[in-house]
């Protein structure tokens, strides 16, 4: 998403590499072609290539990233199979979850994003905004209406300060 924000339209994309750790592999980037193109929602949701195109093109990755529609969506399945990996042998996994991200354009330029630490664990922790935010996003898909969310984030606070009586939440 970072890279995104330098305005890039995906067709000006050459290709991305990703650095990653062996451990991760198997599960989010093998086989590369079917992680290129998942087959459905479900299997979008383990495969690194679709995560970081549909993020680019629609701006995230939450739970409404992964729909029939996006499965399908041309441009997100164009830039999915121009990402592809490189196994970081040095790469401190498990012990810690780094990330790195170039993109190079057609054009020769070259754009890179290096993270020594996941967004959201104890060294880059998401701010209040970011969780309340997912949280919106979780419960919409849930199937809750925003006003119903945002009475919960509006009580939340007092949750723990006392009983709790939940039935203004119940569906």
């Amino acid at each position: 998403m970072r890279l995104a924000a330098h305005g890039i339209a995906p067709e000006e994309i050459k290709d991305v590499v990703c650095e990653t750790a062996e451990g991760y592999v198997r599960r989010l980037w093998e086989p590369l072609s079917s992680k290129q193109a998942p087959a459905n929602e479900y299997g979008a949701k383990f495969s690194t290539p679709f995560n970081i195109a549909v993020a680019y093109i629609t701006g995230g990755a939450g739970l409404s990233a992964f729909t029939k529609t996006t499965v399908r969506d041309p441009r997100i399945l164009s830039l999915a199979h121009k990402v592809r990996y490189v196994v970081d042998p040095g790469n401190p996994y498990p012990r810690q979850y780094t990330g790195h991200v170039r993109m190079t354009l057609h054009d020769g330029r070259s754009f890179e994003e290096r993270r020594p630490h996941i967004r959201g664990g104890i060294h880059d922790p998401l701010s209040r905004a970011d969780i309340e935010r997912k949280f919106m996003g979780n419960a919409a898909h849930g199937g809750w209406e925003a006003a119903r969310s945002e009475a919960f984030l509006e009580n939340v606070g007092t949750f723990f300060d006392q009983g709790v009586d939940l039935a203004a939440l119940r569906g």
